[in-house]
């Protein structure tokens, strides 16, 4: 984890002094890589440490990325420049296009940024990005403190690979039919956030509600606030309640809301406002609650954090592209009724993996290691 903290840091220092696209790239690609292992790793780990009762440290761990993404731009705040505004007639900005308009006044504004000081929060996060690497080294040097439970034994190739070697079951088969379907379990909400934040605001505008840009803007904000709001509130419950009623309550949330939103998000405001809402409160948590549940029938390894980790990447991917060609071609009640399927899929990939959890057997510690 020090490591993937190290290539993170390096990687956003170099950022901001990349002068050719495929530098930027390869740096982009670095620190997606360590942010990756951090990701998949620190969930196992954290899980090892605390084993059945690492509801709550799973839940506080998204948390903080939520936290991180609200502290970055304030960072980075400070050193950008003053904006300037400039009016042109050069004809040729009558041939400005992008996908969704066309600037058609010759006197439309064009805003520019004053020269900015960009790499010094690259620098500054850097900087905080190795000390939290340092902090792991420190901790890793005295590896005698650390709980017994957290300690990771060595393992073959096999055992890395092996789904049997974390699902014990009777049927060796339950074990092989976990794997996808824990991977399309974490993959289609992931799919349903990334492709409703996306397109929320051209939704709310293009729609028939035609909503203005500005309340389109808060719309989307909405989204978001719901979605830290879940979260929290998801992170506060899960020393109390038990990760399978979150999942449910989670789920039938979802499901509501992607229902309300393909009946009526198109044409009345008030279902819009209210669906996206409760769609961010649902979502949020689903990932940090569905990987808490799993620890408790399987055996929680880097590998299966790995897989988890790898299915929202592709749900991201996936729901995003299948998301704007529907937007694109079909409309934007398409895009709604896109994600009631989604909804409708992960209650039932949901009820698959209930069923095959009865079948896997965990011996879990019911106390943290500490």
């Amino acid at each position: 984890m020090a490591f993937s903290l190290a290539m993170a840091a390096v990687a956003t220092a170099v950022v901001p002094w990349c002068r050719s696209l495929t530098l930027l790239a390869a740096m982009l690609f670095v620190d997606g890589m360590g942010k990756g292992i951090l990701a998949a790793g620190g969930s196992a780990f954290v899980i090892r440490m605390w084993l059945g009762a690492a509801a709550v440290p799973v839940h506080a761990i998204h948390l903080a990325f939520d936290v991180g993404a609200l502290i970055a731009p304030q960072i980075v705040r400070p050193f950008l420049g003053e904006w300037t505004e400039e009016r042109t007639d050069d004809p040729a900005s009558r041939d400005l296009t992008n996908s969704t308009h066309v600037l058609e006044n010759v006197h439309d504004r064009l805003t520019q940024f004053a020269s900015t000081d960009i790499e010094y929060p690259y620098a500054i996060i850097a900087c905080l990005t190795l000390a939290g690497a340092a902090m792991f080294v420190v901790l890793f040097s005295f590896a005698a403190s650390i709980p017994q439970g957290a300690r990771l034994s060595p393992s073959t190739l096999s055992e890395v690979v092996s789904p049997t070697a974390w699902c014990d079951a009777d049927d060796p088969t339950v074990a092989v039919q976990m794997v996808p379907t824990l991977f399309f379990a974490f993959l289609l909400p992931s799919g349903t956030e990334r492709a409703y934040a996306r397109f929320v605001f051209a939704l709310a505008v293009t729609g028939r509600t035609h909503m203005a840009p500005a309340d389109a803007a808060v719309l989307e904000t909405v989204f978001w606030a719901s979605f830290a709001v879940g979260l929290i509130s998801a992170t506060a419950c899960a020393h109390w309640v038990a990760p399978l009623k979150l999942l449910l309550c989670q789920v039938a949330m979802y499901c509501v809301a992607a229902t309300a939103l393909a009946a009526g998000g198109v044409t009345q405001p008030c279902v819009l406002w209210a669906g996206t809402a409760i769609l961010g409160m649902s979502l949020a948590p689903l990932f940090p609650t569905l990987l808490s549940w799993t620890n408790e029938h399987v055996e929680v390894t880097a590998t299966l954090t790995s897989v988890a980790f790898a299915a929202c990447a592709c749900g991201s991917i996936l729901g995003s592209w299948f998301a704007g060609y529907l937007f694109q071609y079909y409309g934007p009640a398409a895009l709604l009724h896109f994600i009631l399927v989604a909804a409708l899929l992960t209650a039932a990939v949901l009820a698959r993996l209930f069923v095959l959890a009865r079948r896997c057997h965990v011996d879990l510690v019911h106390e943290s290691t500490f």
